[in-house]
């Protein structure tokens, strides 16, 4: 019996269709995109069926489009199952990143030969791969695998970041219209209200000016401490203890006896007579003394 399972995407394109194959072997016909609300939906879709993604032992790929094999991984992986596709195909199915790369040279290149700035190209290209390969890093069905403990992964609140109000996902973008909007009428249609505003209300300008003042706040609580604790080691601990007694130390006791040492090699005959006079009274002294 032919199942057909209509999996949601992140897309444009909408829901596509997987098909379930309940047989021997049990075969899924396509998988979806790489996408936690599409795992998900795929299990609930397998579930209804009285099947589960660890029973697959068949996985057909009908060709290369993200949305039609992009859980193929987790989905072998989760089941062992035997993954099947044309033979031009295997090299996507085994590495669709690489693909999708040399997909979006191609894509940058012919953007650049129709006269679209560099800049553009780099954010044009930035906002596909986010958008194509966000499931590698932060969907619950890979990130865990991904970052392998590199960094805190809570798949729980993956799935629950997908639930939130809609409100909730609106609000940067509600936050980031109503900036334009005033933006727009006190730069563009009154451009005294700015400087109205800051005097009307001078301490909460002050205050958003200096950045809620976390500069001079980390400043008096890290930086002069940190560099009151450098001078001290600086000045005390390596000019004061270790240079003094150390090798400046060494240098002057060194200097010292070089004085010392000039001193007596005066180049007078007289002079080296008597240290060796000196030097014989000692050595007669030492044996007299035995």
């Amino acid at each position: 019996m032919i199942h057909c399972l209509p999996i949601p995407t992140p897309f444009r394109v909408g829901r596509v269709n997987c098909y379930l194959i309940d047989d021997d072997p049990l075969t899924l016909v396509d998988v979806g995109p790489n996408s936690a609300l599409s795992l998900v939906a795929l299990e609930a879709a397998l579930a209804e069926h009285g099947r589960k993604a660890e029973d697959l032992e068949r996985i057909v790929i009908t060709h290369q489009h993200a949305d039609h094999l992009g859980l193929v991984g987790i989905l072998a992986a989760k089941s062992g199952a035997e993954v099947c596709a044309l033979d031009e195909l295997k090299p996507i199915v085994e590495d669709f990143s690489a693909y999708a790369e040399r997909n979006d040279r191609f894509a940058q290149k012919q953007l650049r030969r129709h006269g679209v700035r560099d800049d553009i190209v780099q954010v044009l290209g930035a906002i596909f791969a986010g958008f194509v390969f966000h499931g590698f890093f932060i969907e619950p069905s890979a990130g865990e695998t991904y970052w392998h403990g590199a960094v805190a992964f809570n798949e729980h609140l993956m799935h629950a970041m997908h639930e939130v109000p809609v409100w909730v996902k609106l609000s940067a973008t509600i936050a980031m219209l109503s900036g334009l909007a005033i933006a727009y009428g006190a730069y563009i249609v009154s451009p005294s209200f700015p400087a109205q505003f800051a005097e009307a209300f001078r301490p909460l300008y002050l205050f958003s000016l200096n950045k809620w003042y976390f500069d001079e706040l980390y400043n008096f609580l890290f930086v002069r401490p940190a560099f009151a604790i450098g001078r001290l080691f600086w000045k005390q601990g390596d000019e004061a203890t270790i240079d003094r007694f150390g090798p400046n130390g060494a240098a002057k006791v060194v200097q010292l006896g070089g004085g010392v040492t000039a001193k007596l090699q005066s180049g007078y005959v007289y002079a080296y007579a008597f240290i060796m006079l000196i030097g014989l009274t000692a050595a007669l002294t030492w044996v007299i003394a035995r």
